[in-house]
C-alpha cells in the first residue's frame, strides 16, 4: 500500500508499491535467480455476485434476482480511521467486481503496468432490524439496499519506468491514481431534550444525527507522481557480492491535487474535508549487496 499517507482512503483506494520483482527459485549460493519477464502479460480476476461474507445461512430470496448465493453480514461503517461494527449480523449483501492488469517491458529490462478494477457491493438490513430505530435512525432499517463503505465502482492505476539515454544507472518513473468516491453517510439536524414537564420537552437543543445512510459520496481520489532514481556500485566485491547505492527522489502528487478521506461537521452543518497528501517530496536510499 501506499506509504507516507494516514486514514482510510489512503489505504483502501490504492496499491502503488514498486513491481514486484521478478525473482525464482534459489540457486545453490542461496541468491535467487532472475525469471525473464515477458514482453507483455494480462492478468485478469473476476469477482462473481455473491456473499459478502460467509458468516451465517443463506437470506430470503428477496435477494436480487442476479444474485446466487448471500449471507448475513455485519452492518459497519468508516469515519477516517475509525471502524464502528455492529456485531450483531443484522444485515445481508452481495458484492461483484472485475480486476485487470496489463504489465510487460515498454522499455528492455523495466517493467511497467495498467491496473483497473470495478466493483459494485451493497447491504440491507434483515427485516426483524428494519423500522426499528436502529442506531437512533429509523431510515437505514427501511427495505433498500445501500451501497457498503467499500463501494468504490472505478479504480485505475499505472506506473511505468524509462532509463536516462546513454546512461542506465539513472531511471525515471511515473505512477497515476484515479479512483472514484466512496459512500459515507451525511449528517441531519436533531433535537436532544434538556427538560420536560408531564412528559413533554420544553427545553431541547439541536444535535447531529446520522442521515440516509451512505447517500453522499466523497469526490474522486486522483494523484500523479514522479521520481529519479540513481544506481551507484561502491563495490563490486563485498563479502562475494556487489555492493549498490539505490538513490530515489520523488515528487509525490506533483499538481497538488485536493484529496478527502472524511468530513467533520460543524454546528451549523458545514461540512470541513479532512485531506490527504499535499504536494510532497519524498527521498529515500536503499543499500543492497
Amino acid at each position: 500500500d501506499r506509504l507516507g499517507d494516514v486514514g482510510r482512503g489512503e489505504h483502501v483506494r490504492e496499491q502503488v508499491a514498486q513491481p514486484p520483482e521478478q525473482e525464482g527459485p534459489e540457486c545453490e549460493d542461496g541468491h535467487a535467480r532472475l525469471v525473464p519477464v515477458p514482453p507483455l502479460a494480462l492478468t485478469m480476476r473476476i469477482l462473481g455476485r455473491g456473499a459478502v461474507a460467509a458468516v451465517g445461512p443463506s437470506p430470503p430470496a428477496t435477494t436480487p434476482a442476479a444474485s446466487t448465493s448471500g449471507a448475513f453480514v455485519n452492518w459497519y461503517s468508516i469515519e477516517n480511521a475509525r471502524v464502528e461494527y455492529s456485531g450483531e449480523n443484522d444485515s445481508e449483501g452481495y458484492a461483484y467486481g472485475l480486476d485487470l492488469q496489463v504489465r510487460g517491458e515498454l522499455v528492455p529490462g523495466l517493467e511497467s503496468w495498467f491496473n483497473y478494477s470495478y466493483l459494485h457491493t451493497e447491504e440491507r438490513f434483515l427485516p426483524e432490524y428494519r423500522n426499528s430505530n436502529l442506531w437512533g435512525n429509523k431510515t437505514w432499517g427501511e427495505d433498500n439496499w445501500v451501497p457498503r463503505p467499500t463501494d468504490q465502482r472505478h479504480t485505475f492505476s499505472a506506473f511505468l519506468q524509462d532509463y536516462i539515454p546513454d546512461n542506465k544507472s539513472w531511471k525515471l518513473h511515473m505512477r497515476m491514481l484515479f479512483g472514484s468516491g466512496l459512500p459515507y453517510t451525511p449528517p441531519n439536524p436533531g433535537y436532544n431534550c434538556t427538560n420536560s414537564v408531564r412528559g413533554s420537552c420544553v427545553d431541547s437543543v439541536q444535535i447531529q444525527k446520522p442521515g440516509p445512510r451512505m447517500k453522499g459520496r466523497f469526490l474522486r481520489y486522483a494523484r500523479m507522481d514522479f521520481g529519479v532514481g540513481k544506481k551507484i556500485t561502491l563495490s563490486e566485491d563485498f563479502a562475494g557480492h556487489d555492493l549498490v547505492l539505490q538513490l530515489t527522489g520523488e515528487v509525490l502528487n506533483v499538481f497538488d491535487m485536493t484529496n478527502v478521506v472524511a468530513y467533520t461537521w460543524t454546528s451549523d452543518f458545514q461540512r470541513v474535508p479532512t485531506r490527504l497528501t499535499p504536494r510532497t517530496f519524498n527521498v529515500r536510499a536503499r543499500l543492497r549487496f
